[in-house]
């Protein structure tokens, strides 16, 4: 299953949670030297922000206390965004620009660009893996500070190879010229709907195989020197098993076939064995390639199917007319759903896995699925919602029904015009038991100028679970902290407009994330309530709130404001 990234207990423990970090072989760590040399990139498999982007200085695939990081920002750009013209290493650069920069102190000949965690902007969802770039001394003369280079699936699968005849028979079967992995192929002024195939295939394919070994290898991510995610090995294990071949087969070929994928999943396997024996890791009592054969088998069969899927999806859409930005979208998010089930499958199949596959690729049904995109390329369609649907029966069959298919309620709104603004939201599965009390609430304030599609934000977070009536908290909990952090609307259109609001809050100097998103009216024991939808990784809940969106009024200024903002709704006394 997916790995986690924020907790279980609700919003205030989703912004509380550690954004985890990223970080092989040996690496030139080079020479210290009183330098500040910015290095500026784009992070795309869709557009991902808030990404962590590193430096990884000795390629171990996670990041380590002593490696220089950054965030990526709304456009997935880290450093400078020339679509704004922002210097984000600049000297007055605000606060909230400085989380954008990434810049190294030593002086690097080459050295490993890695990015791993926060959200695709096509699909509102979270980044599933790792990507990398190599970086030289010649890519950073080649391309000036203004110029940001391309970080990509593309960029990863070459980042693993060392000699360069290799990468060169690797560029051939990508059937690519080199010069291609610096474009970015979804610019909405020269698309490369080509390459964006390409880099999708490679990636959710890697997603799949990384997924069966996560699920085994525990420690991923956890032990010190581990890589963060299980994708950086794949990928390595994917560029061998392709370079293996007496003439490099187009890449396609590779992912397509089960007993190649197999290998691959065996050299990856190996290459993490080796790594928890040299750190004296407790291996599992079971490899991750045999839980049972027949999982192993459903993995590659679901792996080896990501190309068709692809295929499909774009090439049906290339005949759409939408904008290149708008197929993009749809193509995405149709796939991600695809994604997400495949690695969210238990110990039993999932039929409805098998039933999208049979939709996305089936000839027959080409008005329905050209329907399905349409819906898919707007900003109502969740792909949460759609990862619900079993894409078969009534709700299939009819391209009328296409547009309802995983759309907002009737009667959301997006967000716009949120500055100045408050949102108090709570979750109404309190409890009253009055030695195990139960109440969490957050209170969020959105500042900036009129017309601002992101901001500070400051929020009143209150988390009761476990303490009782006569104000004992116990560990963990809060009657209303005060943090602080920034929001921003998750591909605003030209209108301002977003259904996902990204947060990004610092809280004892750690940053943690999460996503909202509206859904609309509900009814709760005969009270109205605007719903709002939280996304955390593959975990989502609805949070409630009364009034909705409303004037903020006096903005707190510490924790005892928001003690007072949030009052107890479960009878737990105030802390004299």
């Amino acid at each position: 299953m997916r790995k986690l990234l924020f907790r279980q207990a609700g919003l205030v423990v989703a912004i509380s949670t550690v954004l985890v970090g990223c970080g092989g072989t040996g690496q030139d760590e080079g020479v210290s030297a009183n330098i500040r040399e910015p290095i500026s990139g784009l992070a795309i498999d869709g557009y991902l922000a808030r990404s962590t982007v590193y430096l990884d200085t000795n390629n171990n695939g996670t990041r380590d206390p002593w490696e220089p990081y950054a965030f990526t920002d709304n456009d997935g750009y880290y450093s400078y965004n020339p679509k704004t013209d922002t210097n984000y290493c600049a000297s007055n650069a605000t606060a909230m620009d400085q989380q954008y920069c990434l810049v190294s102190n030593t002086a690097l000949a080459d050295v490993v660009v890695r990015i791993d965690g926060g959200y695709d902007i096509l699909t509102g969802e979270p980044f599933l893996g790792q990507m990398s770039r190599r970086l030289s001394v010649a890519d950073r003369n080649e391309a000036n500070y203004t110029s940001p280079l391309v970080l990509s699936p593309i960029t990863t699968l070459l980042s693993n190879i060392d000699i360069e005849s290799d990468r060169t028979s690797m560029v051939s079967s990508l059937g690519i010229e080199l010069s291609d992995i610096n474009i970015d192929y979804l610019n909405v002024n020269n698309p490369r709907p080509d390459l964006m195939s390409t880099a999708l295939t490679i990636h959710k394919t890697v997603t799949i195989l990384s997924d069966r070994l996560n699920d085994t290898y525990t420690e991923i991510g956890k032990e010190v020197g581990v890589a963060s995610d299980p994708s950086s090995y794949v990928y390595r294990s994917l560029a061998e098993v392709m370079l293996a071949s007496p003439t490099p087969e187009p890449f396609r070929d590779t992912l397509s076939d089960t007993s190649s994928l197999s290998r691959v999943l065996d050299n990856a396997e190996t290459s993490l064995r080796d790594i928890y024996d040299r750190k004296e890791i407790d291996l599992p009592e079971v490899t991750g390639r045999v839980p049972s054969q027949q999982q192993l088998d459903r993995t590659l069969h679901l792996a080896s199917n990501i190309g068709s899927v692809v295929d499909r999806l774009v090439s049906v859409e290339q005949e759409s007319g939408r904008t290149a930005l708008e197929s993009a979208t749809s193509v995405s998010k149709l796939l991600e759903s695809f994604v997400i089930k495949s690695v969210d499958e238990g110990e039993n199949e999932n039929p409805s896995i098998d039933a999208s596959l049979q939709f996305f690729t089936d000839d027959s049904n080409k008005p329905l699925l050209e329907a399905l995109l349409d819906s898919a390329s707007r900003d109502n369609l969740f792909v949460s919602e759609l990862v619900l649907n079993d894409f078969s029966g009534d709700d299939f069959d009819d391209v009328e029904d296409m547009g309802n298919v995983a759309s907002l309620p009737e009667g959301t709104t997006p967000f716009s015009g949120v500055v100045g603004m408050s949102l108090r939201v709570g979750d109404l599965n309190i409890r009253t038991n009055e030695n195990n009390l139960k109440d969490s609430e957050v209170k969020l304030y959105f500042k900036g100028e009129a017309g601002d599609v992101d901001g500070e934000l400051i929020a009143c977070a209150k988390h009761i679970d476990g303490a009782k009536s006569n104000g004992s908290l116990g560990e963990g909990n809060t009657r209303g902290e005060l943090v602080n952090g920034f929001w921003s609307l998750l591909g605003a259109n030209e209108n301002a407009e977003s259904h996902s609001l990204l947060m990004t809050v610092t809280f004892l100097g750690t940053t943690y994330q999460a996503i909202i998103k509206p859904a609309g009216m509900g009814m709760v024991d005969n009270q109205n309530y605007h719903v709002y939808r939280f996304d955390f990784d593959d975990d989502f809940r609805s949070w409630h709130s009364v009034d909705g969106i409303q004037e903020a009024g006096v903005l707190p200024s510490n924790s005892l404001d928001c003690e007072d903002e949030l009052p107890s709704r479960v009878g737990l006394q105030k802390a004299i």
